[in-house]
């Protein structure tokens, strides 16, 4: 052996003598450290890891979560034993959180215990998917406990039947409460759900009131409601009226078809709105169009509004909407998700005159001039265009004639401009970044902000926002923007790249 070989394993014996002085094994971690980590499992990988050594032999056992998903076992059988063996083993440990996901079929006397013992344990954090076969003769109700539980803060539940509760409602400490495809029946019961004294976050995902003439939300310290209509809800008598009373209400969230009257009272203190109509296959009428319309009326004092493309065109379509629309007297942020949104709309139009404030505009997936002609803002001018608009940002932009005379109407009108931003689409195969920045370079602009606010992304993967790109093609868009003098370097540091 040579005395080179010698040396090159004398260096590695230290390197690797160095590595393990300085590392730092998963055994080594305090018990309070592994048990958070372990409360990230399903318990059925908790349970797996008391194989590793003897330290770990009762140290699930101490896991302040257990997490049962019946899809994870291949027999029936052995998911019921699972769960009641751990129990058993668990003790009256307290549980923090409890995750049940699994059918009730001919098993609903050992889903309430389950759930019950949870309750005993003074669990904190209650997930019940419970799979229900509405076709099947199953009648199913969750146990009382649930409803009168002292500790409880989160509560989730999904299943396709009809919650019915006593008179007893007691929740005094829930903070947040998910319900998803809950049929809410004939009969108002579920209000003393909504209406909690400590209730901070609602959401009801797919939910059915359409038995309901009236359904009230009055949580007094609701701060944020998100309300996702079941699809097709036009195949059902839709004439329930909801009433929402968001004194604290900060966010806002609405997704469906208008098939129900929404009113929205008390809304001063709203932040955040985002309205999004859906009318499948342009099935809709009227009444629906005046639903998404009220609404709209509704959230006037929103600092932050989304809207998508059916409720504009909801609006387009009604002359009284449009002259009867509130002034946007906070709005400071909108935007706009739907595909290529027209400038010239005459909805968008009239938002944009009534918010004179506005700050940032936003189009989520390209916009366009379709007329042709660069007069795609209406005369006179939105006010807030010349005083107070800074930031444009486009997403899913295409190098198309329409597109670039949109982005040529707007900076010739916006004359305090600071920032556009504009995200090429990652599926877009049109010229190099290099010959479109020249041809937006060659339009006039109203404001004096110059070319290095015109910053190009290929490739934005939301929400983390990080660039991805390989090659020759990210060197020349770092080297393009090395070139940009004033460009403001801040907005690099939110953007991660490699090259390759």
């Amino acid at each position: 052996m040579d005395t080179r070989s010698l040396i090159d394993k004398a260096k590695f014996r230290k390197l690797n003598d160095n590595r393990n002085a300085s590392t730092t094994s998963l055994c080594d971690l305090p018990e309070v450290v592994l048990l958070h980590i372990l409360s990230f499992l399903p318990s059925k990988d908790v349970v797996r890891t008391s194989a590793l050594s003897k330290r770990w032999e009762q140290l699930w056992i101490s896991v302040p979560k257990l997490d049962f998903n019946d899809k994870e076992f291949s027999q029936r059988l052995r998911f019921i034993n699972f769960v009641e063996r751990t129990f058993l083993l668990h003790g009256l440990s307290p549980v923090k959180g409890f995750s049940l996901s699994c059918s009730i079929h001919y098993n609903k006397s050992r889903i309430n215990a389950w759930i019950t013992s949870a309750i005993r344990r003074n669990v904190e954090k209650l997930r019940l998917c419970l799979d229900v076969d509405k076709r099947a003769a199953v009648s199913y109700r969750l146990p009382c406990c649930v409803f009168r539980c002292e500790t409880l803060t989160e509560l989730h539940v999904e299943m396709s039947r009809h919650i019915r509760l006593t008179s007893s409602v007691c929740l005094m400490k829930l903070k947040a409460l998910t319900l998803v495809r809950i049929d809410f029946g004939d009969d108002n019961s579920v209000e003393k759900l909504l209406s909690g004294p400590s209730l901070e976050k609602l959401s009801l995902d797919n939910c059915m009131w359409w038995k309901l003439k009236a359904l009230r939300i009055s949580a007094p310290k609701l701060l944020s409601l998100s309300i996702v209509e079941l699809e097709f809800c036009t195949d059902f008598k839709c004439d329930c009226r909801v009433f929402i009373i968001g004194t604290s209400l900060e966010s806002f969230y609405y997704h469906g078809e208008c098939a129900y009257d929404y009113t929205l009272s008390s809304s001063s203190a709203l932040v955040k709105a985002a309205i999004s109509v859906d009318h499948p296959f342009d099935e809709k009428s009227y009444q629906f169009s005046y639903h998404g319309y009220k609404l709209l009326k509704d959230v006037a004092n929103v600092r932050d509004l989304t809207l998508s493309y059916d409720g504009l065109q909801d609006l387009n379509e009604s002359k009284n909407f449009l002259d009867s629309l509130p002034i946007f007297a906070n709005l400071k942020k909108l935007e706009l998700n739907m595909y290529r949104a027209c400038l010239e709309s005459r909805a968008l139009q009239t938002i944009l005159s009534k918010s004179s404030c506005l700050e940032s505009l936003r189009f989520l997936s390209g916009v366009l001039v379709e007329s042709g002609t660069d007069e795609g803002i209406r005369d006179p001018v939105p006010w807030c265009f010349p005083s107070s608009l800074r930031e444009i940002t486009i997403r899913n932009f295409h190098e198309d004639d329409d597109q670039l005379l949109a982005v040529r109407v707007m900076l010739r009108t916006a004359r305090v401009l600071e920032k556009i931003v504009i995200h090429r689409s990652e599926y877009y195969l049109g010229s190099s970044t290099e010959k479109l920045m020249e041809r937006l370079r060659e339009i006039p602009k109203a404001s004096r902000i110059g070319d290095s606010i015109l910053q190009f992304i290929r490739k934005v993967i939301y929400p983390v926002c990080t660039l991805e790109m390989k090659g020759q093609y990210l060197r020349n868009v770092i080297q393009l923007l090395a070139h940009e003098a004033s460009i403001k370097w801040f907005w690099l540091r939110k953007i991660s790249y490699r090259i390759e």
